[in-house]
């Protein structure tokens, strides 16, 4: 083989080499872009719901907090409404939930319906407990 022969056969190696090193960078760069993209698309859809949902419910929180605290002056009827709008809302908000748990990344949110069912027991029973008092 002559000098020149072997001359070529390091860069020809090395070229080769880093010709795939390129195509493997080149594949995972691909993978991590539809990787990401599930993210946005999916994940952060998700938890951009689950957000709204709990400032949804820190609004009914303080509004039966701000009627508990007005029972006295509210008419029975007003009560009565006033509880069906809260449970009309929370039922709302259990089915964006329910909806949420469905999702790829928020399979966690199912662990806050049974809180929510509850939560929807305790304000019902503040708001009647707050009728008795009026």
């Amino acid at each position: 083989m002559k000098i020149a022969h072997k001359l070529l056969v390091v860069p020809a190696a090395a070229l080769a080499c880093l010709m795939f090193l390129g195509a493997v960078s080149y594949f995972s760069m691909q993978d991590n872009e539809r990787r990401i993209e599930h993210l946005k698309d999916n994940t952060f859809l998700a938890l951009r719901t689950a957000s709204q949902q709990s400032n949804v419910l820190g609004q009914i929180h303080s509004s039966s907090y701000a009627k508990i605290a007005i029972a006295g002056s509210l008419t029975e009827a007003e009560l009565e409404g006033f509880g069906k709008r809260t449970a009309a809302e929370l039922d709302k908000v259990g089915s964006e939930l329910g909806r949420l748990k469905d999702m790829d990344g928020a399979s966690a949110a199912a662990q806050a319906l049974p809180m929510l069912a509850a939560y929807r027991a305790s304000v019902a029973q503040a708001l009647d407990l707050a009728s008795m008092d009026a």
